[in-house]
């Protein structure tokens, strides 16, 4: 190879090698920035170890609280079967009051069944005075 040929491929190469070492350079630039940016970031100055504590300890906590919240769902559903149950009974109730009622208005309309305490002996009771 005449020397202005291997003279230009070696000016060639050593081109390829600056753009190369550039960009590696630049690579090394933005790893590095970014790194010091990670490490800017750090949440905690905790260790791994203390933040795998806390995390177990927390959702022990949490699986604690879930069944507390199932059971109290479960009180709260039997509570509100003994309402209904209980508000049925009132209902019954009430309507017992009713029918009490109605036939203590008719037997004081009627009276006994020995005759002494009818509206019409009343009427003449009264007639009297």
């Amino acid at each position: 190879m005449p020397p202005e040929a291997e003279r230009a491929s070696l000016t060639k190469t050593e081109q390829e090698l600056r753009s190369k070492q550039t960009e590696i350079d630049t690579n090394d630039k933005d790893r590095t920035t970014r790194l010091a940016m990670e490490r800017g970031l750090a949440l905690t100055e905790r260790s791994r170890e203390e933040l795998t504590q806390e995390l177990d300890s927390l959702a022990a906590s949490r699986k604690e609280l879930a069944e507390l919240n199932r059971r109290r769902q479960a009180e709260l559903s039997d509570n509100e079967v003994l309402n209904d149950k209980l508000s049925t009974q009132i209902e019954a109730i009430n309507k017992q009051t009713i029918e009490l009622t109605r036939w203590e208005n008719l037997s004081k309309l009627i009276g006994s069944s020995d005759g002494k305490n009818t509206a019409t002996s009343r009427r003449e009771s009264r007639s009297r005075s």
